[in-house]
């Protein structure tokens, strides 16, 4: 996970952080000055609780980091962060286990029960996109849907 705050927090207090973080989003300042490096932190949501943080923001848009480059591993990890992607959540599935809720009825919610994979893989997340901002474009005027600075669609495989 990334570590926006920069403690050394490791387990309990770590995954506690992260769950805060889903559910609630990071409201604390970042650089936004090239490069940006963003510290990993170890630790895993207990089971039951990174579940009920997903279901808690299906629907919502939230905005998340994107990153080109990792290295390192755990605490010691290193992620350079290239922009930030605005999404909708829509759906999720982890450790095949566990989902989201039900699909809702027609017309609400952006979960699409049809761009699921056949055969359904063990994890997926579905998102709707909103829009993405690179970072040598952030900016006060540079915001997500300004297409001087959010050039459209692109194609983001979550990293395992």
């Amino acid at each position: 996970m990334m570590d926006f705050d920069g403690d050394d927090k490791q387990l309990p207090e770590g995954a506690n952080e992260a769950l805060q973080w889903i559910k609630d989003g990071y409201n604390g300042p970042i650089s936004i000055a090239p490069p940006i490096y963003i510290p990993g932190e170890t630790g895993a949501p207990e089971p039951g609780k990174l579940e009920d943080a997903m279901n808690a923001m299906l629907d919502d848009e939230i905005v998340i980091p994107v990153y080109d480059l990792l290295s390192g591993n755990g605490s010691n990890a290193q992620f350079r962060v290239v922009g930030f992607l605005s999404i909708k959540v829509c759906g999720w599935k982890f450790n095949n286990t566990k989902k989201g809720p039900p699909p809702p009825p027609a017309g609400q919610g952006c979960f699409v029960s049809s761009q699921v994979p056949s055969p359904e893989p063990k994890d997926y997340l579905q998102v709707r996109y909103k829009g993405f901002v690179p970072i040598g474009d952030v900016s006060e005027s540079c915001v997500f849907a300004n297409a001087a600075c959010d050039l459209g669609t692109r194609l983001y495989k979550l990293a395992e």
